[in-house]
């Protein structure tokens, strides 16, 4: 593929990317607020098993072939599979429930403390060192959390206890896909192939256990039959934002994609002052603010950008000081431009 084309394919995968996410999210909060659907665990199970079915879909056409089937069948599915499906499936529960209780600028603020809860996740499953960057950039971020919190007019405690759940079985998902999955390295059709029949099991028997019983009651069922678009274009997005992030990053980098998924949370917390009319004072705007350098700092850290300018430093003053201690000054040469003498 050209430059150009490769230069058009980015520009309309992260332009996707942008618009699908945030779509989804305001859809599914009017599915559980407008359409009095108040079922998280139902709704984020239909998404799975769209995922599911398509990634089946896909392997069955012969689009796509599954690699070492052999190390996720009989047993080792149960021992793998359905642990890191049980933490997704957590993670999408709260992530959808804590809608119900918090304005949508609101969480996409409260989502800058996630690195927070994935560093303490690692370092307990010792599976993740804290530099001190890292520390640092934690630290920025839970201040300006902590800032936008205590200046937020009516603070639902349930709401804030459901978020941290969410980020904190987002935690809990990375560490079992490390300790189990990190060898396969699955793509993104693999991954739905394999995880979602699991991540669909845990929810939906959750939601047999804690929903459908109201559900039944309320009429829940007949709200599905009654807006069957809605609910079929909240599953059919479900499937795109799976996919999408995948192809942002093969066709720009892990980078770009994380600088438009803070980019889009931003976007959203204004989305959420025009649209639904939520008030963010200047003091949460200033804890955001400062809990977004935090994030910048940490995402900046992972990604070895402090230790590589740390080295380079170190290059530099080897090479400019001598054994003896002497500095060493470069001096342009007319002729050569490598003349080098003691200062």
């Amino acid at each position: 593929m050209s430059g150009s084309g490769m230069s058009a394919s980015a520009l309309v995968v992260c332009t996707v990317f942008m618009v699908m996410g945030p779509a989804l999210i305001m859809l599914n909060q009017y599915i559980l607020k407008s359409l009095n659907f108040p079922y998280p665990m139902a709704l984020s199970g239909m998404g799975v098993l769209a995922s599911g079915l398509f990634a089946r879909a896909l392997v069955s056409l012969g689009y796509v072939q599954i690699h070492r089937a052999e190390a996720i069948e009989g047993i080792l599915w149960y021992r793998r599979v359905l642990p890191v499906g049980m933490a997704s499936a957590a993670t999408l529960a709260f992530g959808n429930m804590v809608y119900l209780y918090l304005d949508v600028g609101f969480i996409q603020m409260l989502k800058s403390f996630t690195p927070v809860i994935l560093m303490i996740v690692g370092i307990m499953a010792k599976i993740e060192h804290a530099n001190t960057p890292v520390v640092i950039s934690v630290l920025i971020i839970s201040l300006g959390t902590a800032a936008t919190c205590s200046f937020t007019p009516q603070l639902n405690m349930l709401g804030i206890f459901i978020m941290f759940m969410s980020e904190l079985m987002e935690g809990i998902r990375l560490v079992f896909t490390q300790y189990f999955l990190q060898q396969l390295k699955f793509g993104v059709t693999e991954g739905q192939y394999v995880l979602a029949p699991a991540c669909a099991f845990w929810l939906f028997s959750a939601s047999l256990i804690f929903e459908v019983p109201d559900m039944i009651e309320k009429g829940a069922f007949g709200v599905m039959m009654q807006y069957p678009f809605h609910f079929l274009c909240a599953a059919s997005m479900g499937i795109g934002v799976n996919f999408i992030s995948y192809y942002v990053i093969q066709y720009t980098s892990s980078l770009t994609m994380k600088i438009l998924a803070t980019v889009r949370n931003i976007c959203l917390v204004i989305v959420g002052v025009i649209w639904y009319k939520e008030i963010i004072t200047m003091n949460q705007a200033w804890g955001y603010f400062i809990a977004l350098i935090g994030f910048a700092g940490y995402n900046m850290s992972k990604m070895g950008y402090f230790e590589h300018n740390s080295q380079l430093m170190v290059e530099w003053r080897r090479l400019t000081v001598s054994p003896s201690g002497n500095k060493l000054a470069v001096k342009g040469d007319e002729e050569t431009g490598l003349l080098l003498s003691k200062a």
